[in-house]
């Protein structure tokens, strides 16, 4: 049995002259008094940048992880409806969206579902990613390593298309104290992080180099 060792690491109107009849008898029209000029109402894309990305933040970004359906279920992973407004609000939101949420998902199988239907650049985008269910306690054998090993590998190899960062991806572990936490995995001390080209990269065990 192998123990791992983990590192968790009022606008006021202006004044007008009183009209000439307020001063004589005779009746008179007033001098017609020049309109103000129209201020054009303004749009989202008038406010700061930095205002709308409070606005994105406040609008897109979860407090708990976004839980990904599982494999088996007709129900699909769907953007926020903001992001399908103008393309504009798409390019300045989709950052926000994939960057600064968590995606969980409950299974490796939900895991590629899920990859599979994001382009590249959207994966690319993604900072933290909950992959694999299973808690592994510190001192598990190494078979179930290998095992997450291997599931890892699989996901990167046929649906990571070159995009998903190694730093991106955490597993969850449990401590001897029987504490869970997420770890990334360069945390882990007997696994090395290979990288390949076009952005692929697998995980190793280091005495395999």
């Amino acid at each position: 049995m192998t123990n791992l060792n983990i590192h968790m690491q009022p606008n006021w109107l202006p004044l007008t002259a009183l009209p000439r009849f307020c001063f004589s008898s005779a009746t008179q029209l007033p001098a017609k008094q020049p309109e103000p000029p129209q201020q054009h109402a303004k749009s989202f894309a008038d406010l700061p940048a930095e205002l709308r990305n409070e606005i994105y933040t406040y609008t897109l970004v979860r407090s708990s992880p976004i839980e990904l359906p599982y494999a088996y279920e007709k129900a699909y992973f769907r953007e926020p409806a903001l992001l399908a407004t103008t393309s504009w609000v798409r390019a300045e939101a989709l950052p926000i969206f994939y960057g600064c949420n968590i995606f969980e998902t409950p299974s490796p199988p939900s895991a590629h579902r899920f990859l599979k239907q994001l382009a590249p650049d959207k994966i690319a985008r993604i900072r933290l990613f909950r992959p694999i269910d299973l808690i592994l306690p510190l001192s598990a054998h190494r078979r179930w390593f290998d095992a997450l090993r291997g599931n890892l590998n699989r996901l990167i190899a046929d649906s990571g298309k070159g995009a998903l960062s190694s730093d991106a991806v955490h597993i969850p572990i449990r401590n001897d104290a029987g504490e869970a936490s997420w770890c990334k995995l360069d945390a882990i001390e007997d696994f090395e992080i290979v990288h390949a080209d076009e952005g692929r990269w697998s995980i190793e065990w280091k005495e395999a180099l």
